[in-house]
């Protein structure tokens, strides 16, 4: 198939990309677009990746739909990745990094998905680490159970859905997560590239017409019978907001109690946490 417009969402963990990603897939217009680069999915390829710039095209190819359209999603960490494949495998040093890209990606737009709340994001990212699940979506033959994303590689015995999970965790995964953010923004800005810009909350209320905004931004016409709708369902839940609750407490204690006094508290904390484990467990 001959590649005539392509797109990158560009994303951090948690963001609302795959949410994205399923409703745009959905609409049979601009591909099936997924993390596509990840070393996980070129060991599971049966296309040859030795040659890289032919191996992403091809891979384009495969999920294009019937228009000529692909896409690819691409975390900021996965992004690098790709560029520095591109670079080693180019003839010449003086190409910038868009310059690689338009070479593998015909027509290439780039599309951003935000999330405002970034304390939840860092929440979800938390959970889906500590038991495995990144997406649960509503089976289409039995609506009424609740099933995991294929390729998520659950086990048959689930974790425990609700594991403790520290402020101090979710501290970590935020700064990630703001630091991914920047580091795009600062992508865009080198290469002088306006994205489009999605925002979760916004595409989660109103998905019909945040798909349309995307079609139109990459000039594709919107038919009568396009399918806005989603397999995947919503995982934020009662111990979600409980989670939020605990971060905020935290962060208000360790502002206004003395460093000091903090750090002897997230002693004490962690004392009462491992109380009954011996320190020097013999098998």
């Amino acid at each position: 198939m001959n590649l005539k417009k392509t797109y990158i969402i560009c994303s951090t963990m948690r963001s609302g990309s795959t949410l994205l990603c399923d409703l745009l897939s959905h609409t049979k217009l601009v591909g099936q677009p997924q993390e596509f680069f990840l070393a996980e999915w070129e060991k599971k390829s049966k296309l040859d990746s030795s040659n890289y710039p032919e191996y992403i095209q091809k891979t384009l190819e495969s999920f294009a739909s019937s228009n000529g359209v692909s896409g690819v999603k691409l975390m900021w960490c996965n992004c690098q990745e790709v560029l520095q494949r591109l670079h080693e495998t180019s003839e010449t040093t003086s190409k910038s990094d868009l310059e690689l890209l338009k070479e593998v990606f015909p027509n290439l737009k780039f599309i951003f998905i935000s999330r405002r709340n970034k304390v939840r994001q860092a929440i979800s990212l938390a959970r889906s680490i500590k038991t495995k699940r990144w997406n649960k979506y509503q089976d289409s033959q039995n609506p009424g159970k609740i099933s995991f994303n294929r390729y998520d590689n659950i086990s048959n015995s689930p974790k425990n859905p609700y594991p403790y999970i520290s402020p101090g965790t979710v501290e970590v995964y935020l700064s990630q997560i703001e630091k991914d953010e920047k580091a795009w923004f600062q992508f865009f800005e080198n290469n002088n590239i306006e994205p489009q810009i999605i925002i979760y909350e916004e595409l989660a209320q109103n998905k019909q017409k945040n798909i349309v905004d995307v079609l139109s931004f990459l000039e594709i016409p919107v038919s009568e019978d396009i399918n806005f709708n989603s397999s995947f369902k919503k995982q934020a839940d009662f111990y979600t907001d409980l989670l939020l609750v605990q971060y905020h407490s935290y962060t208000l204690l360790k502002k206004w109690v003395s460093p000091r006094i903090f750090k002897m508290l997230s002693v004490l904390k962690d004392r009462f946490k491992n109380r009954g484990t011996p320190a020097n467990s013999k098998s």
